[in-house]
């Protein structure tokens, strides 16, 4: 599972993914387009977080709390443990520069909490991203294996067997800035570029080393669940646009749109029957409005108003994690409008309109 930071939770979080375009861009050539139904799509009513969540029942899939203080943790190279959680804790400019300012903890199948120094890696500090440009990686679908990017390339973690393997990008392309694992598949989709103003490029790779270029663009492509990689535009009055890049050919339909819903690019977590997106903001980093589609028929079936928060994934087929605030894992049910609290991060947590966050990742 991989976290998707869009809307305003990109404008916080995405130091290390490249801008938006400023307007949407056409189709591919030859690509066929269903034409917009007449009709707006009728928007759902809105719906809003609890204002107590001591009162609200509690999640018990995943832990109450993280830990605030790493030092006394085990280190998870030696445990021999697949995780069920990875946390990478909000970064302060204070921070040391270099691998040595990063640190992930883990929680395991076990139910213990580990941390990952990345100085440990051995991996240079030319290769380090920068301040505020990392988060928690990725863990593999079992938990056993974690993925993060680095200014090289991708660098893997078999959590259980506690080695470490760096692949290398290709020159022109190192500056990696993306990592998901593809659903199904021992291998990640990552995009990189060279430094200074020049276009990503998107791979596949294996753990074992193999690099593979695809055809989509990876910074405007997330993936169903089936492992489609799909772009989402939102184009009122025109519809939100679809595109699936079938077998790397794409497949263009449109969506129905509310007209209020505001136009640019989505980037969609996508369930089994439905997909959750951030609607475009306004502009700065106040509270946005995360909006359910059912991707069979296009039909909007929830939206909910909230701060600064990013979507980790569905739980279930009713069921989606987020992450409020910088503060506690959310379980919101769309379709019921349920709520349930989860894992309370601690702090510091991120001033108003500061730009940083903590960062969790879940297989």
């Amino acid at each position: 599972m991989w976290t998707i930071w869009v809307a305003a939770a990109v404008l916080l979080l995405a130091a290390c993914s490249p801008g938006e375009p400023a307007a949407p861009e056409a189709p591919p050539a030859g690509t066929p387009e269903a034409a917009p139904s007449a009709t707006p799509a009728r928007p759902p009513a809105v719906q809003r977080l609890p204002e107590r969540w001591a009162s609200v029942p509690l999640h018990g899939g995943l832990p109450r709390r993280a830990p605030a203080d790493s030092d006394a943790l085990p280190d998870v190279l030696g445990a021999g443990v697949a995780a069920r959680l990875a946390y990478h804790p909000t970064e302060r400019w204070e921070d040391p520069v270099g691998w040595a300012g990063e640190q992930v903890l883990f929680w395991g199948v076990d139910g213990r909490w580990r941390v990952l120094g990345l100085a440990d890696l051995g991996l240079p500090d030319a290769w380090w991203p920068g301040p505020d440009t990392y988060g928690p990686g990725r863990l593999s679908a079992d938990g056993r294996r974690w993925a993060a990017h680095t200014n090289a390339g991708v660098v893997f973690v078999d959590l259980t067997e506690g080695t470490v393997r760096h692949v290398d990008f290709p020159r022109g392309s190192r500056m990696v800035r993306y990592v998901e694992w593809l659903p199904g598949r021992n291998a990640v989709s990552a995009y990189g570029r060279a430094p200074g103003p020049s276009p990503y490029r998107t791979f596949h790779v294996t753990p074992g080393g193999k690099v593979t270029p695809v055809p989509y663009t990876g910074w405007r492509s997330r993936f169903d669940t089936d492992g489609t990689p799909v772009e989402l535009v939102s184009d009122p009055p025109t519809g939100l646009r679809v595109t699936r890049w079938e077998g790397g050919t794409p497949e263009r339909t449109t969506w129905d749109l509310p007209r209020d819903f505001r136009r640019g690019r989505l980037w969609g977590v996508f369930g089994e029957t439905h997909v959750a997106v951030f609607e475009p903001p306004r502009g700065g980093l106040g509270s946005t409005m995360i909006w359910v589609f059912d991707t069979t028929t296009g039909e909007p079936v929830a939206r909910l108003r909230v701060p600064l928060t990013s979507i980790e994934g569905w739980l279930d087929a009713g069921s989606l994690l987020l992450l409020v605030d910088s503060r506690r894992l959310v379980v919101w049910q769309p379709l019921t409008g349920r709520f349930l609290r989860s894992t309370v991060l601690p702090g510091p947590y991120p001033a108003e309109g500061e730009w940083a966050a903590a960062t969790v990742s879940l297989p």
